[in-house]
């Protein structure tokens, strides 16, 4: 698909080539035309989508062990986060190149570099001898350990059981690892603590300064954050719904659930600021309103009218280009630093779902700024000044890493766009909207939604599947339930 994709022999043999430009040019048409559609509202919303797709396709890799594989971002970032595992589940199950496939390998991956004590690896680079080896030394980093919730919607997308089943005991396991060093070894107050900023995937961000680097003359051992807490409940409930499916339905995960909300709102929430904050080490509670904050209302676990008292601190978030990390004004905010208060992908897909969910009236407010932040330049990038839209740098160095891929850069970017169209990119199972759409991978098949003469009708291709089930939601909120089978036309309502 490009001239150097491959090789620099296959490079110079493509010159050689007659109408090798017409050639490309059909490739990638050809692959972008057979990719799920959503029926764009904008021009800027359709160059963003197949934006996103190109810089995917253009991290492709195939490694001479693992076989078709999605990097990061060559040659800078060469594999994959744990933390990236969402956007990767997005994309990969939709891909028509290697449809679930990279999902799956990734996650296998993860759970086969698992240590005797529970831990999983945090990154697996393709130059590594055994896949995680490079990063699975003493405590190990977590990096917000989103796996059962993305196994599930990988699940929900491809019935595949068999996987499910065997990544349940992974997933107990590294439950158990990172509850006995990040709370037993802590306050054990059943919530989730850090030893440092990059726990998270958040790295440098500045309510985790104290924890990460210092601050003000203090460096604390550990500290419990809004998103660990909010990971864990989600992690729980993930869990009974696993157990539920393989049919070993275990109540006690709904249980740890309930008492892991309910630790969050004793120790995290902060009633004078309006947010959810961070728990020190030394018992103080240090709010400052960004991303840390928002997977409480990302994971649905906020009640409506707290949800309401969080929209004025919320909006804050929300730029020219793209959502913050951190909301102007609070300490330690840098508008053009890496987590400090730049943009990113994935910040930008967090915000989305909570418009989506929660603030609905804001949703073309943050989408714009996200369609400013994609196509302000060429390629997609890690993050950017949300006032400005100039690129944003890390803590070292001038620049952030450009042509930034598949997981928090691109993926993120197709979620954000699926999520504008109603789409619950962030449920563990999905409730489809009625909106037209070609080719949405969904429940062992690919589906389309089509208005023919007034009416609406699903269509269905088998991807794994000859039949299925699928609910679909109106936009009075109403809910149809039908059985669908390839090839067959069917009439909602």
């Amino acid at each position: 698909f490009g001239l150097s994709s491959i090789s620099m022999d296959k490079a110079v043999c493509a010159l050689d080539s007659k109408n090798f430009e017409q050639d490309i040019a059909n490739r990638w048409d050809t692959w972008f035309n057979s990719l799920p559609y959503i029926e764009f509202t904008r021009d800027r919303e359709k160059k963003a989508y197949y934006k996103s797709w190109w810089a995917i396709k253009n991290n492709y890799y195939d490694h001479p062990k693992w076989g078709h594989s999605i990097t990061e971002s060559l040659p800078v970032y060469k594999g994959l986060w744990q933390w990236a595992m969402p956007s990767v589940e997005w994309h990969s199950n939709q891909d028509t190149d290697y449809t679930s496939q990279w999902v799956r390998k990734a996650m296998d991956m993860l759970v086969d570099s698992q240590r005797e004590d529970g831990y999983i690896t945090h990154a697996i680079y393709i130059d590594e001898e055994k896949p995680g080896e490079g990063w699975a030394g003493g405590v190990g980093i977590i990096q917000t350990p989103h796996l059962p919730w993305v196994a599930l919607r990988y699940y929900h997308t491809t019935y595949d059981r068999e996987s499910l089943i065997k990544w349940y005991k992974a997933f107990k396991d590294y439950y158990d690892y990172i509850t006995r060093t990040r709370d037993k070894a802590f306050k054990d107050i059943h919530l989730w603590g850090i030893t440092t900023s990059l726990d998270t995937g958040l790295d440098t961000t500045c309510a985790f300064q104290r924890v990460t680097y210092g601050e003000d003359g203090i460096k604390e051992e550990y500290c419990y954050p809004a998103i660990f807490a909010a990971e864990r409940y989600r992690y729980e409930l993930a869990m009974a719904e696993i157990s539920r499916e393989i049919g070993k339905y275990d109540r006690e995960w709904e249980r740890r659930a309930k008492r892991t909300k309910y630790s969050m709102d004793k120790y995290l929430w902060d009633g004078d600021k309006k947010w959810y904050g961070v728990l020190h080490k030394d018992g103080t509670l240090d709010t400052r309103v960004g991303v840390d904050g928002l997977f409480p209302l990302v994971y649905h676990i906020v009640e409506p009218e707290r949800a309401m008292e969080m929209e004025e601190n919320f909006t804050k978030l929300i730029g020219n280009y793209g959502i913050r990390t951190v909301a102007p004004g609070e300490i330690g905010f840098r508008a053009d630093v890496y987590w400090r208060g730049a943009a990113w992908p994935k910040s930008c897909s967090l915000g989305m779902e909570v418009c989506r969910f929660y603030f609905p009236h804001l949703l073309g407010r943050a989408f714009n700024s996200i369609l400013n932040m994609v196509l302000r330049y060429p390629n997609i990038w890690e993050c950017f000044n949300a006032t400005t839209g100039e690129l944003a740098r890390s803590d070292y160095g001038f620049l952030c890493t450009p042509g930034m891929s598949s997981n928090v850069g691109a993926g993120d970017i197709l979620g954000c766009i699926w999520l504008y169209h109603g789409i619950p990119m962030y449920d563990m199972d999905m409730v489809l909207p009625i909106v037209p759409m070609e080719n949405f991978h969904f429940r062992g098949m690919r589906i389309s939604i089509r208005c023919e003469d007034d009416d609406i009708y699903v269509y269905a291709k088998a991807e794994e599947e000859d039949q299925s089930n699928i609910k679909l939601i109106d936009k009075k909120g109403h809910i149809y339930e039908m059985d669908i089978r390839s090839g067959v036309r069917v009439q909602i309502g």
